[in-house]
């Protein structure tokens, strides 16, 4: 499964498809979009950045709009993939934990995070 798009987050969301087609006709046309479709939009679009496209989380919004719970959420998958960060099978389909390049990895990935 891959994360949504800001679209399939609209379509999750309940915007129709006829007001999606209107968008994308305005941005082709170069044509200004009705005032309260682009209001409509641009405070949907900030919940995108703020809960992203998982669709776990993002269902999870839909459902309670908790943005505590969607955080969680969000914390819990970053989670599973620092778990399996600088693993890898040998041929033995043994496990083999390479610890320096699970180290550069955490530290380049901190550099990122804000707690």
């Amino acid at each position: 499964m891959k994360p949504m798009d800001f679209e399939e987050f609209m379509w999750a969301n309940g915007i129709l498809q006829k007001t999606i087609d209107e968008l994308k006709t305005c941005f082709i046309e170069q044509r200004e979009v009705l005032p309260a479709i682009h209001e409509k939009m641009q405070d949907l679009f900030r919940k995108y950045i703020c809960v992203g496209g998982m669709p776990e989380v993002v269902e999870a919004f839909i459902e309670t709009g908790d943005l505590n719970r969607v955080l969680k959420l969000q914390r819990n998958i970053l989670e599973s993939y620092q778990d399996d960060f600088g693993r890898h099978l040998k041929q033995d389909n043994s496990l083999y934990v390479d610890k320096k390049e699970l180290a550069t990895i955490l530290a380049v990935l901190n550099l990122f995070l804000v707690n």
